[in-house]
């Protein structure tokens, strides 16, 4: 009796972690929108807004606007916050490193600069959105049959 409530357990929870590592291609693709919705609010902010750099991120990426920036260059400050991103996110190394390349140039030139430093991480933050969501498609029903799978060969071979 206990053996097949422990076997249905054993399935549910290869089926649920299927369903977790499928979930984190959607996070990694709505979190990657998400920043590129801010780089474009950021643009915005430099052109019309008139703001320093560290006001113009908190009012840009509404996720970065409780931080303080405590005396440092803005490149730090940006540097803190992806570090700060939860790897719940689904973000990979490759995702960072971009983001982290747009703060690089944050505060550093004048106005125009700021604007081509938006429009050129837009178009790799982009980049990014399209190779996220060819991951999804490809993987994400993988991910959750084969949670499935496991569990359910687990399952066999324990009864």
């Amino acid at each position: 009796m206990y053996r097949f409530f422990l076997c249905g357990i054993l399935v549910f929870s290869a089926t649920l972690l299927g369903n977790w590592f499928s979930q984190r291609l959607f996070r990694r693709t709505r979190y990657l929108q998400g920043m590129l919705e801010g780089i474009n609010r950021m643009k915005t902010n430099v052109c019309f807004g008139n703001l320093d750099v560290f006001r113009a991120v908190g009012d840009s990426f509404p996720a970065f606007r409780d931080n303080s920036c405590e005396e440092t260059s803005a490149e730090e400050f940006w540097t803190s916050l992806i570090d700060s991103i939860p790897k719940s996110s689904g973000l990979s190394k490759a995702d960072r490193e971009v983001l982290k390349g747009f703060g690089r140039n944050l505060g550093v030139t004048d106005t125009e600069g700021q604007l081509n430093n938006c429009e050129l991480y837009s178009g790799l933050v982009l980049e990014r959105i399209k190779i996220s969501k060819e991951e999804e498609a490809s993987k994400s029903r993988l991910y959750r049959v084969l949670g499935f799978s496991l569990g359910f060969a687990i399952t066999l071979l324990i009864v």
